[in-house]
């Protein structure tokens, strides 16, 4: 337990654990049970940290799990001109806290706790990297594009299939002719005869008459 200054005097702070909700358009407190109520002496030198701690004593809070949160209701001599929607007063240091303290001599505040759990963050792990290695391609064949680069299928996106050009076929006549055009004397005598079988004596004869 903290030691406090016994030359000034203490003042005897209610604690009440639960959790605030706001409902019908006003903050109401449920109250844990469980945990119950507890009172802490306190005054104008004793800090914010120090308070919380002894809160988490009384409570039986471990610190390493769980975080504790003060807030009071505004007094009634201060809120009779405010809405009811106006929220909780959350304290956060120590001015704030002796500030709650000061409204203890003219009203009766009850100190709210409310005990949350930590929340952590978890540290990026391997699998971030892995993520990195496939959102960008590296290039790892000599010309400069790597073997799934054309692997779409990797992605969701079907393959673009190429149309070919077909080409219309020619008659051998044709080729024939294409070819006897750049053929020379001796490439001709080979094309006619592999056309017209050869020159035969009857053929010849007949150019003869």
């Amino acid at each position: 337990m903290v030691s406090q200054n016994k030359g000034l005097e203490m003042d005897q702070v209610i604690l009440v654990c639960g959790k605030w909700i706001f409902e019908n358009n006003k903050w109401s407190f449920i109250i844990d049970t469980n945990r119950g109520c507890r009172v802490l002496e306190a005054n104008r030198e004793t800090s914010y940290s120090q308070c919380i701690r002894m809160v988490m004593e009384d409570y039986g809070i471990e610190n390493r799990g769980c975080d504790v949160v003060l807030s009071y209701k505004i007094s009634k001599m201060l809120s009779q001109n405010l809405p009811d929607d106006t929220p909780p007063v959350i304290i956060t240091n120590s001015r704030q806290f002796h500030s709650f303290l000061g409204q203890l001599k003219s009203d009766t505040i009850r100190l709210c706790v409310e005990v949350k759990k930590k929340v952590t963050i978890e540290a990026v792990g391997d699998d971030d990297d892995d993520d990195e290695e496939t959102r960008f391609d590296y290039c790892d064949d000599s010309d400069g594009t790597d073997s799934d680069d054309e692997n779409y299928s990797l992605y969701g996106i079907p393959p673009v299939v190429e149309e070919k050009q077909i080409l219309p076929l020619k008659k051998k006549s044709s080729e024939r002719s294409a070819r006897a055009r750049q053929a020379t004397h001796d490439i001709l005598g080979v094309l006619y005869k592999d056309f017209v079988g050869g020159i035969w004596p009857q053929s010849i004869a007949n150019a003869c008459c």
